[in-house]
């Protein structure tokens, strides 16, 4: 089974990269940024572009920072309606040739272990899209919208109990 190609991407040559930092912007294409926003539960996105700084981290280690951009349309939680949203998202990341071993436990205050170079190249459009899709809420609410169906009546969680235990209780 071969793997679908991502909706994004941007290999980048490890090779390219120069030792002190090297400055990479990318831009999604309209056909891209189309199959991003359906791959992420989006209407749209109206356009989507980063800007990395890439440097050497050791000897086989790359670190990429920078920042994603992306104007995207979404649709309200409470009123079903479509809106649009401004997203800007800080990116750090680390890659290297050369991963830990998979048994290798890491605590909470370790660093993440890198993610690997495939192949000499890192995929600066996945990792775009990567960072974007991190950044989308989850439940997204158009900033005026107000919730105009009906409001459940709140019952005490101890509601009902009085019953059960009357039922319980032994006929005399």
């Amino acid at each position: 089974m071969m793997n679908a190609p991502p909706p994004f991407s941007r290999p980048c040559p490890v090779s390219s990269l120069r030792d002190n930092a090297s400055q990479i912007a990318i831009t999604a294409t309209p056909a891209e940024c189309a199959a991003l926003a359906r791959e992420d539960g989006l209407v749209a996105i109206a356009g989507l572009e980063a800007d990395f700084r890439a440097k050497r981290d050791g000897r086989t280690g790359i670190i990429i920072t920078g920042e994603v951009r992306a104007g995207v349309t979404q649709t309200c939680v409470l009123s079903s309606e479509p809106f649009e949203t401004q997203i800007r998202a800080q990116i750090e990341a680390r890659f290297d040739t050369v991963r830990p071993a998979d048994e290798v436990a890491f605590g909470v205050e370790d660093r993440d272990p890198p993610d690997p170079i495939v192949d000499g190249k890192i995929d600066l459009g996945a990792l775009a899209a990567e960072f974007l899709a991190l950044e989308l809420d989850p439940y997204p609410r158009k900033p005026d919208a107000v919730f105009e169906g009906p409001m459940p009546e709140r019952q005490s969680p101890f509601a009902g109990l009085s019953d059960k235990i009357a039922d319980r209780s032994p006929k005399k």
